[in-house]
């Protein structure tokens, strides 16, 4: 009888950050957010006297003073990397995904942390496809949160201050934005298949299927690994 295997991994298992296991050279992609977390990497590699070559550095636009841009090219300098800043306005992504690739074709054929702590969702989908066909070999590094909002009391109040909520899009819900890096040919009559990921603020995937209107539709959920948090899936 035939012995059964297990499938291959589709993506390298998650493990904690090991300095010892990068060689220079180095390069850096990282977002000056507003959270503690978004400088937690550079903190890290600057207690371990890490030195990065290369560094592009995101600065979010509309401009909001809670982001960290200044903090955060204090901590570039400490670990010495060269640093190119490069924009990224949510209401016009299409310009950082043309600004970025010429960006990338500067770097060294060194290995590339990108540090999606403090990116969003579309914001990681650009820059891993820009990533896609370069030779460099990657490591992507996240920071956890001490504490996610909103929590399970902050959550349960919302609840009963919303009540029911309408199946209909009503308000708060901008323009539904795209960029060509992402995008493909749309073929007259051919259905379409909507991959999204869900959130707390349900009119987006709401605003999503009432302009596409897709045929099929995928949800990615995120299952959490700590206890704590396992509510959150099933409250989205």
């Amino acid at each position: 009888m035939k012995e059964k295997t297990e499938p291959p991994l589709k993506l390298p298992p998650i493990s904690h950050l090991e300095a010892e296991s990068f060689s220079s050279p180095l390069t850096y992609i990282g977002a000056a957010g507003f959270e503690d977390r978004a400088t937690s990497f550079l903190d890290w590699a600057i207690s371990r006297n890490m030195a990065i070559d290369n560094a592009i550095a995101i600065e979010y636009r509309p401009y909001d003073e809670t982001n960290r841009i200044q903090l955060f090219k204090e901590k570039l300098s400490k670990v010495k990397a060269h640093a190119t800043w490069v924009i990224f306005d949510r209401y016009d992504p299409q310009k950082f995904s043309k600004a970025i690739l010429p960006t990338l074709e500067f770097l060294n054929s060194g290995r590339i942390l990108v540090d999606v702590s403090a990116m969003s969702k579309f914001l990681i989908m650009i820059i891993l496809q820009a990533l896609r066909d370069r030779p460099n070999p990657l490591t992507i590094i996240y920071t956890e949160a001490d504490v996610y909002h909103p929590t399970k009391e902050e959550f349960e109040l919302k609840r009963k201050e919303l009540g029911t909520v309408p199946d209909f899009l009503t308000t708060d819900v901008y323009k539904i934005l795209a960029v060509t890096s992402l995008s493909s040919v749309s073929m007259q009559s051919h259905p379409i298949l909507l991959l999204a990921f869900p959130t707390f603020n349900r009119t987006e995937i709401v605003a999503l299927y009432n302009e596409l209107s897709p045929k099929c539709m995928i949800l990615f959920e995120g299952t959490p690994h700590e206890e704590q948090d396992k509510w959150r899936l099933e409250a989205i």
